[in-house]
């Protein structure tokens, strides 16, 4: 996985904790990225790391600080 990019619903606006988590191939969860700071709605967040994530089978976006609900409109992983 060369990025992943995520498109906020958010109402109100507001600072937020979103952590993007990878699910090796053992099943344990890797802290890949967190995402920290003030947010609003149609916000696009992107990461592209240093060099691919590798061995993940599945990504899971948690989200720790929010003032609103969590929802996301587009959710993207792109490959390298």
């Amino acid at each position: 996985m060369a990025a992943v990019r995520l498109t906020g619903a958010q109402s109100p606006a507001g600072p937020t904790v979103h952590d993007v988590y990878g699910r090796s191939i053992d099943g344990s969860l890797v802290l890949l990225h967190r995402f920290k700071g003030t947010t609003q709605d149609g916000m696009i967040l992107s990461y592209s790391p240093p060099g691919p994530w590798t061995s993940f089978r599945a990504i899971r976006i948690q989200t720790s600080s929010s003032p609103s609900w969590v929802a996301w409109k587009e959710i993207e992983i792109l490959a390298p």
